[in-house]
């Protein structure tokens, strides 16, 4: 506005109104788009407020090999080479895993299943956020990223792939166990059992859409969509998430997406507990393996779970950190709108890693948990 602008604004009444009104909108509008901006790079700085995951465990960097006996009591912990403990899982219950699993004991493997993930948002670099952004937002950047796909991940297999994989993983895990000197009781024991008769059963469990709004996140990424398969001749036991990793947490993906979780859990302890009795079993264990890929490796994953019970009580062991291949087993990605980056995965190439990383991953859960 020049000089005599001044002058025609302060000598007009109606025109300085007008005038005005205009600039005091046009100062709204600009305020109102600050704060947009504003709450954009806050949401957007979120996950290193709260703080980033530590990067994935890679295999090749894990000492040692999987033990032809559990190890003694007061055996030094696995170590990576660089002398730091593995720290890979973390214990809760009252039964020390070396002496559960002493060698000559009987074993009853009551479930095995894998949670594959194939839909998150991962960050293509190494540390991932505890928290990501929501899903669903008014601010314009975030719907903008939201329609686009940024950050989006796809890696599906199919259901014929997931159940090999299931098969090949039950196979390696039995094996290991009978290199420790363990009883395996049977599974036409198991399924002779009125205990395990009257559990509810699923042999494969899809994750609820609700999943899809998950903002807790993993050192792989933050889980969107998962498929769990059990493995040939077992099932996915109602309630066995919730009995075998306890009370899920506020926006925890473990509450938000699994439908297994409206089970008993007192029902499901006191069927382990007439399982043990009616197989004659000092033991009985169930496995839930996470896996996925992270930027494109395969990934035996944070949150993959092992229940160990005896008629003394029990023990849930939770890895806490992924354990990563150097291989990469996708094929290169594609992108689509909204759906993100979509990898098709080698299904060869991912089973026979995970199978080959699987004794370690085991054995740094019976070696070097802590409470």
């Amino acid at each position: 506005m020049n000089k005599s602008d001044r002058h025609r604004v302060f000598g007009d009444p109606s025109g300085a109104t007008i005038r005005l009104v205009r600039a005091r909108s046009g100062n709204w509008v600009g305020v109102r788009w600050r704060r947009r901006w504003g709450r954009a790079a806050s949401l957007l700085v979120l996950a290193f407020v709260s703080g980033c995951f530590s990067p994935p465990r890679r295999a090749a960097e894990m000492m040692g090999t999987p033990p032809t006996a559990t190890v003694p009591p007061g055996a030094p912990a696995q170590v990576g080479e660089a002398g730091l403990p593995a720290d890979c899982w973390k214990r809760s219950g009252d039964l020390e895993p070396r002496v559960a699993l002493s060698q000559g004991r009987r074993v009853v493997v009551t479930e095995f299943d894998v949670e594959f993930v194939d839909y998150q948002f991962q960050l293509p670099i190494p540390r991932q956020p505890m928290v990501k952004g929501p899903m669903i937002s008014i601010n314009p950047v975030h719907m903008a990223i939201n329609a686009i796909g940024i950050g989006r991940r796809s890696s599906r297999m199919e259901e014929e792939e997931q159940r090999a994989l299931a098969s090949k993983l039950y196979t390696t895990f039995l094996e290991d166990l009978r290199r420790r000197g363990l009883g395996l009781v049977s599974q036409d024991e198991l399924h002779a059992s009125p205990g395990y008769a009257e559990l509810r059963k699923r042999s494969v469990v899809g994750s609820s859409p609700l999943l899809f709004l998950n903002m807790l996140g993993s050192d792989t990424g933050t889980v969107l969509h998962t498929r769990t398969v059990a493995a040939p001749g077992l099932c996915v036991l109602e309630g066995s998430l919730r009995g075998a990793l306890g009370q899920p947490g506020f926006l925890d993906d473990r509450a938000f997406g699994q439908r297994v979780l409206r089970g008993s859990v007192h029902a499901r302890t006191a069927a382990e507990a007439q399982i043990l009795q009616e197989t004659r079993a000092d033991l009985a264990l169930a496995v839930r393996l996470r896996v996925g890929t992270f930027r494109g490796q395969p990934a035996l994953e944070h949150r993959s779970m092992i229940r160990l019970t005896t008629c003394e009580g029990s023990t849930t062991l939770r890895a806490c950190h992924s354990l990563v291949s150097d291989l990469v087993v996708t094929d290169p990605p594609r992108f689509r709108p909204v759906v993100g980056r979509i990898e098709p995965v080698d299904s060869g190439m991912f089973s026979s890693e995970l199978t080959a990383m699987l004794p370690n991953f085991i054995a740094l859960a019976l070696s070097e948990t802590r409470p």
